[in-house]
């Protein structure tokens, strides 16, 4: 019996040693803490989900008069009259085999735990964002080459 668990444990440490982990994510920062990728206006790398486009904003939240509804159709309306791309949708798929790696999985449910609406902007996300944190992303991801 403990020849088996002097095998198990010296079989386990080969295979971490040629298979370490690692971030599926390029913009993830391995062994920070997940509120740490939070930049100051709060969005933080996830996995964008299959329905997201490159340069549009994606808002998830429902329309109907509940405060996340409210909150969501407030948000377009000030997404519009600003002139910010963004598709609106109640529901979202993944294909991404990213979503195997336990902090990408971490990353996105604190995102999507919050109220709404999410926001999804170039592979980063956040809960209930303020127009200004939005039109800041927006701005700074139009400069940059996320993806």
């Amino acid at each position: 019996m403990q020849r088996l668990l002097l095998l198990l444990a010296i079989g386990g440490g080969v295979y971490i040693y040629f298979n370490p982990p690692r971030a599926v994510n390029p913009l993830a920062q391995t062994g920070v803490p997940i509120a740490a990728d939070a930049q100051a206006h709060g969005f933080m790398p996830i996995v964008a989900p299959d329905n997201a486009e490159a340069g549009k904003v994606l808002v998830i939240g429902p329309t109907c008069n509940s405060p996340n509804g409210q909150r969501t159709k407030v948000l377009m309306q000030q997404l519009a009259q600003a002139g910010i791309p963004y598709n609106q949708t109640t529901n979202i798929n993944f294909t991404n085999p990213a979503l195997a790696n336990p902090q990408e999985v971490e990353r996105l449910n604190q995102v999507m735990g919050g109220q709404a609406p999410i926001v999804i902007l170039n592979g980063r996300g956040k809960a209930n964002p303020t127009i200004a944190e939005v039109v800041s992303e927006f701005r700074q991801s139009s400069t940059s080459t996320r993806i």
